[in-house]
């Protein structure tokens, strides 16, 4: 059975084949995903993120890989989105919007941004595995079989950093 991740890998990219080869929205790329695997399908992707760590470890893995049609834009949390009415034609935000100060304004920017019949694909991560001191998970990953890998993480949300 193929993991989580790789079927959220399948959703990004199948979600975007109506708006080929349209401009995407990444909202919350983090370090270039999906904006970077989307890129080779569309026109344009921008990616905006609140981290402005993010918003330049994006623009470098998108020049290490040879990526030239996505930009990525520092936009703090809270604020409108920089763009104006009916930019894109659909968005992509992969476990981002529940991480915003408040959910339903990014879902309102986002839509206003869209232009009429843009879709939006989100995959959305519940935090409250993450409360009362469980912002450490630890996984075996079995995606490069006959191979396994143990894999650690352990953040610390309001200082950003995972390890």
């Amino acid at each position: 059975m193929p993991s989580s991740r790789a079927i959220g890998r399948i959703g990004d990219l199948s979600s975007i084949t109506p708006w080929l080869p349209g401009r995407i929205l990444d909202f919350g790329p983090g370090d270039g995903w999906p904006s970077l695997e989307v890129a080779s399908f569309v026109e344009e992707v921008v990616g905006v993120d609140a981290s402005e760590r993010r918003v330049a470890e994006c623009a470098r893995n998108a020049r290490r890989i040879g990526v030239q049609n996505a930009s990525f834009i520092h936009v703090p949390a809270g604020n409108p989105l920089p763009f104006e009415k009916q930019t894109f034609d659909g968005s992509v935000a992969a476990s981002s919007i529940e991480n915003s100060p408040d959910p339903e304004a990014v879902l309102s920017e986002i839509f206003r941004v869209l232009r009429p019949g843009g879709c939006l694909r989100v995959s959305y991560e519940s935090l409250r595995r993450y409360r009362g001191g469980q912002e450490r998970e630890a996984y075996l990953n079995f995606d490069h079989l006959p191979h396994a890998a143990m894999v650690i993480h352990e953040r610390h949300i309001e200082e950003e950093w995972a390890r």
